[in-house]
């Protein structure tokens, strides 16, 4: 049961401080472009470069974590985010390219890697909620970057700031260290590493039903999340004509909603429902929130669109923890790693493409309306699909 505290805590660390490296570029645009010389709007092609990074880490992950346990490996991921915001202040298209490369190297993996510890260290009745509390780490250390990185801007400068951030990486490094050795007990330093074998995740998800259906709505719910993420303030001023502070506003409710999602639904899927039902009605609600939110009327009061938004943010910022505990319960032993790495180049892939599908139909149907519409639809699709018996035939709603 020690284990277990020392697992969760040193994972949810790990998580906190990779997440707020991969945003810190992000929250830095406007000042890192006015150097640079370019839009800010090319941010978008420094996340697409990181998560298509991370899509290929992701996958290679397996063996790593194999032969040097799941804690060295996200000692490394912490390393590689460090260099990248390293480079990151040398302020240049190619070293931001490179920055951008780097971090995707450190991201990939340690969702893999955290997986295979808690899956090592958790009891299976409480499996659903400790990785959906460690997955929690992702939106907390967003909203950490969120706040720390323009305060440390106006107290140290931009590149200052970034460097903190990796220097908070490399201590991170240090602070897990005491703990490495009680929980990479299982690494095989004799496993060979086949980088031939890329496939072989990817391979696996296909090998079952219950893993493929459940993948593939990963994909769908990621393009919805990133889409809200992404155009969601924009449709706000545009369409609703909110002011920029009452539009973020929105969002941070979102994310706030999601920190507390995370939390609740492992909860549930380990006392109530099966994390298949959890999901499946997940993609449901989330889409039926989003079109209540699409419904307002022009003089909707502000409170009520805080509410709809921290309930939307618990459903579509809130299911990542009960995918990657679903996928854990259905990889073979002993390939934790590699079940979630083939999981996640699906779920980083919609990640990738789901913002410019979305723009392009923003740019077809002039309707911003539209686009998040067709992707409610897809995650409808989706969550039926992962109802659905696996068997054939029905609906099944297992309870606990």
């Amino acid at each position: 049961m020690r284990n277990i505290w020392f697992a969760l805590s040193v994972t949810l660390m790990v998580q906190i401080f990779v997440s707020a490296s991969s945003v810190t570029v992000s929250v830095l645009a406007p000042v890192v472009a006015a150097e640079i010389g370019i839009s800010p709007r090319y941010i978008g092609l420094f996340v697409a470069i990181l998560y298509m990074v991370a899509m290929i880490s992701s996958l290679i992950s397996g063996d790593f974590i194999t032969r040097y346990g799941a804690v060295r490996v996200s000692q490394i991921c912490l390393i590689f985010c460090a260099v990248g915001l390293m480079f990151s202040t040398l302020a240049s298209i190619p070293m931001m390219i490179l920055s951008a490369m780097l971090l995707g190297v450190g991201y990939g993996p340690v969702t893999p890697a955290s997986s295979h510890v808690l899956m090592q260290n958790s009891p299976v009745n409480r499996r659903a909620f400790v990785f959906s509390f460690k997955q929690s780490g992702v939106p907390a250390g967003n909203a950490l970057a969120g706040v720390m990185v323009p305060f440390l801007v106006l107290v140290v400068d931009w590149r200052g700031a970034a460097l903190v951030v990796g220097g908070l990486c490399l201590l991170s490094v240090l602070a897990s260290e005491p703990v490495r050795v009680k929980l990479d007990v299982d690494a095989e330093p004799k496993h060979s590493l086949q980088m031939r074998g890329m496939g072989k995740p990817i391979k696996m998800i296909f090998s079952k039903p219950e893993l493929w259906k459940v993948t593939f709505g990963s994909l769908f719910y990621a393009m919805l999340q990133l889409c809200f993420i992404t155009y969601f303030v924009t449709y706000l001023m545009v369409g609703r004509n909110l002011s920029l502070v009452d539009a973020g506003g929105i969002l941070a409710a979102a994310q706030i909603g999601g920190i507390s999602g995370r939390i609740f639904w492992g909860f549930v899927a380990d006392r109530f429902f099966s994390p298949r039902v959890v999901l499946g009605f997940l993609g449901l609600s989330m889409s039926v929130v989003m079109v209540c939110f699409l419904s307002l009327g022009e003089g909707c009061p502000y409170p009520v669109m805080l509410i709809l938004s921290v309930l939307f943010g618990t459903l579509a910022i809130g299911w990542n923890g009960v995918y990657l505990a679903e996928l854990a319960r259905l990889a073979p032993t002993g390939e934790t790693g590699s079940v979630i790495g083939g999981g996640l180049f699906f779920t980083f892939l919609g990640v990738v493409v789901g913002p410019p599908i979305f723009g392009m139909i923003v740019t077809v149907a002039n309707s911003y309306e539209i686009a998040f519409m067709v992707f409610a639809t897809l995650c409808v699709v989706s969550g039926i699909s992962i109802l659905c018996n696996f068997g054939g035939g029905g609906v099944s709603f297992p309870v606990k």
